[in-house]
C-alpha cells in the first residue's frame, strides 16, 4: 500500500521546484494558477504548498491588484469556492499581504494552514514525506 503524501506545489520559480526536489522527491509541480487548477480538479491532495506571486518578474503583488498572471489568491479562491479540503496548506510566499489574503480565503479548507516562507524550514517538507512512510 502506498501511503505517500500527495503534495501540490504551486510556485513560478524553477529554483524553488529544484530545491524542493532535494527535500521531497515526489510531488506535483504547478508553475501557474491555471496549471494548479487543472491538477486539483483531477486529483485529491493531502497538502498544498502555495506561493502568491506567480509572474516571471516575481514582483510583490497586492491582493486585488490586477496582474498579467493569476496569483495564489486566485487559486485559493478556486479551492474555497469548490469546497476542496486538504489536511495541510502551507503558504510559502514571502509576500505578507498576499499570504494573509490567501489564509483568509482558505479558512475552512484545511485542518491546518501554516505560514512558512520558502526555504526557512526544509524539515517541514521532509517531515510531511516521512509521516506518510
Amino acid at each position: 500500500m502506498n501511503n505517500r503524501i500527495r503534495l501540490l506545489f504551486l510556485d513560478d520559480s524553477h529554483a524553488r521546484h529544484a530545491a524542493l526536489k532535494n527535500w521531497i522527491h515526489t510531488f506535483d509541480a504547478a508553475f501557474s494558477c491555471n496549471e494548479a487548477i487543472s491538477m486539483i480538479s483531477a486529483k485529491k491532495y493531502d497538502v498544498l504548498s502555495l506561493d502568491h506571486d506567480l509572474s516571471d518578474e516575481d514582483q510583490m503583488t497586492k491582493p486585488g491588484n490586477p496582474t498579467k498572471e493569476r496569483t495564489g489568491s486566485d487559486f485559493a479562491a478556486f479551492v474555497a469556492a469548490n469546497k476542496i479540503f486538504c489536511d495541510v496548506i502551507i503558504l510559502h510566499s514571502y509576500n505578507d499581504a498576499g499570504a494573509n489574503n490567501m489564509a483568509n480565503i482558505l479558512k475552512g479548507s484545511a485542518r491546518q494552514i501554516m505560514r512558512v516562507p520558502f526555504g526557512f524550514n526544509a524539515e517541514l517538507y521532509r517531515s510531511l514525506a516521512d509521516a506518510a512512510k
